[in-house]
């Protein structure tokens, strides 16, 4: 199990080193940067079967030639119909997260200062549960953190086409259209007709092929499924929406942080309320939504506070991912089977 957790380990290190060293050159951040970057991408490209939803990715990528068997949204279901003769599934899952995780990286170097301690927090909360398991939703988080920035600034007909992309590897995007539209009372005419031809077109793909049978069992099979409420990501959550108001509050915010605050406020209240009024199983296919927020606003927060505070707030989140890391493993133990040594 250790080197399932490696690139965690080295990738939280990572953000005390950028922490203690800042802008400054580092023999070690640079040797753990390089280490931490190794590690993630052999355990990506590893060619061993793991993970919570992989069984049900890997009947859809063998199947993409066939129409009639789509079990997945069309622009996920494209890349798979593009790749499935070409390359092994095992090999194109991992390619896939490699790529992904790429573009984040990219993403926050070109548009945030902290981008180091960004995408490690990032690789701290996703690699297990969505590289490992819904890969669709770590493309979305992609996905919201550019439309996000594009937000930022003021680029909403460009926000809105991202948001379509979204929505063709995951449904649930939808709803970063409400981003859009609370950040912004004066949508230009265009974004308002981009999210309202994105409405039209989703629902008439809804109805005209065997997607809507999809959604629509898909939504039924979650109602129904009677998973306990996921106290610890909730209690984790909610620490971070009082401990981000705190700061907020006391220390004066660029416009930009205040809305990645909002947008963050807004994803959990409505993970939360589907989970109370329809199935706790919505908390965990929502929340991924708040990953972007939450990675910057904690950069935000450790960057701009003293080195010792910050430096403990890291570790101990650090240590808390990390907990919740194998407390996962071990649930799902079958799930990860393949990467258990004997």
């Amino acid at each position: 199990m250790l080197y399932l957790i490696l690139p965690q380990i080295l990738f939280g290190l990572l953000i005390i080193f950028d922490l203690i060293h800042g802008k400054r050159t580092s023999y070690f951040k640079g040797y753990f940067e390089f280490i931490a970057t190794c590690s993630l991408v052999f355990i990506l490209l590893s060619n061993k079967q793991s993970g919570t939803d992989i069984s049900s990715y890997q009947g859809i990528y063998d199947n993409s030639k066939y129409i009639e068997d789509w079990g997945v949204e069309i622009g996920f279901y494209f890349i798979n119909y593009i790749f499935t003769d070409v390359i092994s599934f095992n090999l194109f899952k991992g390619f896939f997260c490699v790529v992904i995780y790429s573009f984040i990286y990219i993403l926050l170097k070109r548009n945030f200062a902290g981008y180091r301690i960004a995408f490690s927090y990032i690789v701290l909360v996703t690699l297990i549960p969505l590289a490992m398991g819904a890969i669709r939703q770590l493309a979305c988080v992609f996905f919201t953190m550019l439309a996000f920035f594009l937000i930022i600034e003021k680029k909403y007909y460009r926000a809105s086409l991202i948001t379509i992309l979204s929505i063709s590897f995951h449904a649930a995007s939808f709803f970063t259209f409400l981003y859009i539209k609370l950040n912004n009372n004066n949508i230009k005419l265009i974004s308002k007709f981009l999210i309202t031809l994105a409405a039209i077109i989703f629902l008439i793909t809804l109805k005209s092929n065997p997607l809507f049978d999809h959604v629509l069992t898909k939504f039924i099979i979650y109602s129904d499924r009677e998973n306990d409420f996921p106290l610890f990501s909730f209690i984790y959550k909610f620490f971070f929406v009082f401990v981000f108001y705190l700061y907020i509050l006391k220390h004066s915010s660029s416009s930009s942080i205040l809305l990645c605050y909002r947008n963050y406020l807004i994803t959990i209240i409505i993970s939360l309320l589907l989970s109370i009024f329809i199935s706790p199983f919505f908390w965990s296919r929502l929340i991924v939504f708040a990953v972007p927020f939450e990675s910057l606003l904690f950069t935000h927060i450790i960057m701009n506070n003293k080195k010792s505070l910050a430096t403990i707030i890291a570790l101990l989140i650090i240590v808390l991912n990390i907990i919740k890391t194998i407390a996962y493993i071990e649930q799902y133990a079958d799930e990860f089977l393949p990467f258990q040594m004997n």
